[in-house]
């Protein structure tokens, strides 16, 4: 029983993932801004999260360590924003294409700036 929660909890993730782009791309031909989407989408996690979270647990973190969080949300949700955004200018099969290759760009970043272990 637990193997086929998961297998569904990673179905549905899978499917959430793959079909962002298309789903952004309706949404803002239906006249959506990208501001809207990014924000819809952060409050969707946060309803699917919420009853699974255990405030008590979330209280005891140390304020600096709570602060790093909000700012790490903070970071995604300009993720979110500019990448909804850049899909107004080039289509979702070149977005798509362009956020594969981070591996590659993290590769040659931590070249230059001796980020490797």
């Amino acid at each position: 029983m637990k193997s086929k929660k998961l297998a569904l909890f990673l179905l549905a993730g899978v499917l959430a993932m793959s079909t962002s782009a298309l789903l952004t791309k309706v949404l803002q031909n239906n006249g959506y801004s990208s501001l809207q989407i990014a924000t819809g989408r952060l409050q969707l996690a946060i309803i699917i999260l919420l009853p699974i979270i255990n405030l008590q647990q979330i209280l005891t973190i140390p304020r600096r360590i709570l602060g790093t969080c909000c700012l790490g949300g903070i970071f995604l949700g300009l993720h979110f924003f500019a990448w909804m955004e850049s899909l107004k200018h080039i289509s979702v099969a070149e977005s798509t294409a362009l956020v594969t290759t981070s591996p590659i760009w993290i590769l040659i970043g931590s070249f230059f700036f001796h980020l490797h272990g």
